[in-house]
């Protein structure tokens, strides 16, 4: 027999989402979009609180709205959270730990994820990001969760441990269970890691294995950002390096980092190794600069846009090979838009 999949959108409508179709299945799947394109609304779908105008959605095989047993079993994170009203914060968390049969302690709880502070506050003291800390830590407490839909797991959250959000969800996963995180950030989208999805306009456009530069952004040249103490003699030394083929300084906003450009990542870390030690100023972080949203966006369009041309010739191809009688070439037959476009 066939196990339903965690998750699963068919032609889902549900503004601004348009048509969104996608099955995930076990372990860590992270969204890439913005609320305009929908990223907002997966969780409120996911857990029951919004029906789509048309299409499906299904957990384990159910519809959350019409099965308490399996909105029980699900972990949100939304947007905007509301804390059940009650005394204190703690109380609070008491109340829907118990909503979700979980056994935890509330102050144990609150305590894991660093917001044990909070226990003996008011619920409407709390501003909507300090909510959404407190929803967090409940939404990572369901006992045997069939799914977790968390929106800005790694944003916008005041007081909580990211160290500890992050082996929590690693644990999770160790566990196979399904975890959809939606994010704007594309450096959140590589901290969290696990495979990921862009949703672009309501429909999820383009899968990849993970959010590292040269997937979301192909043919973009390498860039780095460095942190340092001596920005402008480290520059000065970068100029003589032939790998670096430009250096952005933005001496106002960011007064000790340096974008530096080049054809290759790991050329670029070597220069400025080399460049930092004849400067003699020591390198305080050294990462990869990621494609914003847009950028990220527009790369898919091109792959698209490849993939279409490249299936139009294949099939021109094929459309002369069979007037001609001659047998058409292996690769004419085998191109498919998805296939150029990395999917």
């Amino acid at each position: 027999m066939t196990t339903a999949a965690p998750l699963e959108l068919r032609a889902v409508v549900a503004p601004p989402l348009n048509g969104a179709e996608l099955v995930f299945g076990p372990g860590l799947h992270v969204v890439l979009g913005s609320e305009a394109d929908g990223a907002t609304m997966l969780a409120p779908l996911a857990c029951g609180m919004v029906a789509p105008r048309r299409g499906t959605l299904r957990v384990s095989g159910l519809d959350p709205r019409r099965s308490p047993e399996i909105r029980k079993r699900i972990g949100v994170l939304l947007s905007a959270e509301e804390l059940m009203p009650r005394r204190t914060v703690a109380l609070a968390v008491a109340a829907g730990l118990e909503a979700r049969n979980a056994k935890t302690d509330a102050r144990s709880a609150l305590g894991e994820l660093g917001i044990l502070a909070w226990a003996s506050r008011r619920p409407d003291s709390l501003s909507n990001e300090e909510r959404r800390s407190v929803g967090l830590m409940l939404a990572l407490s369901v006992p045997d969760p069939a799914l977790l839909v968390l929106h800005e797991p790694l944003a916008h959250l005041p007081g909580i441990d990211r160290g500890a959000v992050l082996t929590r969800i690693g644990a999770l996963i160790a566990r196979e269970t399904c975890i959809v995180c939606s994010t704007a950030s594309p450096r959140d989208a590589l901290e969290l890691g696990g495979s990921l999805v862009l949703l672009d306009r309501g429909r999820f456009v383009r899968q990849l294995a993970d959010a590292s530069p040269d997937r979301l952004a192909p043919g973009r040249p390498a860039e780095l950002l460095v942190r340092t103490a001596a920005p402008a003699e480290l520059a000065a030394e970068l100029a003589h390096e032939s790998a670096v083929s430009g250096v952005e300084w933005d001496q106002h906003s960011r007064p000790r980092e340096l974008r530096i450009h080049g054809a290759e990542l790991a050329q670029l870390a070597l220069a400025v190794a080399c460049a930092a030690r004849r400067a003699k100023t020591p390198i305080e972080a050294l990462v990869s600069a990621l494609p914003d949203l847009e950028v990220v966006r527009a790369a898919s369009a091109g792959l698209t846009r490849a993939a279409w041309e490249q299936a139009e010739r294949a099939a021109y191809d094929r459309a002369r090979s069979v007037q001609s009688g001659a047998a058409p070439s292996p690769a004419a037959w085998d191109a498919t838009p998805s296939q150029r476009a990395g999917h």
